[in-house]
């Protein structure tokens, strides 16, 4: 996983969905999207604390990956959004 400090004035896209983690309490996860930094898929997990926005990057290789890890015959496993999609 990837913590990047949010800045203001930074040469970075803006993070799809930050607005809506500033507008919200809740911790929230944003849709799949392609990293400026390092042009690879990730999803970005957020939480607003009132003065600012903590973000954390989580590339979707290391998610394909952790689920390669899992040894438990007969299981299928499968990473989802919140509605569903795969």
């Amino acid at each position: 996983m990837t913590v990047r400090p949010y800045r203001k004035n930074t040469t970075h896209a803006p993070v799809p969905g930050t607005g809506k983690g500033k507008a919200t309490t809740a911790l929230d996860v944003t849709d799949i999207y392609v990293d400026d930094g390092t042009g690879h898929n990730v999803i970005s997990i957020l939480k607003n604390l009132g003065d600012g926005v903590v973000l954390g990057d989580i590339e979707l290789t290391f998610l394909a990956d952790t689920i390669k890890t899992v040894d438990y015959p007969g299981a299928v496993l499968l990473i989802t959004d919140q509605t569903g999609k795969v």
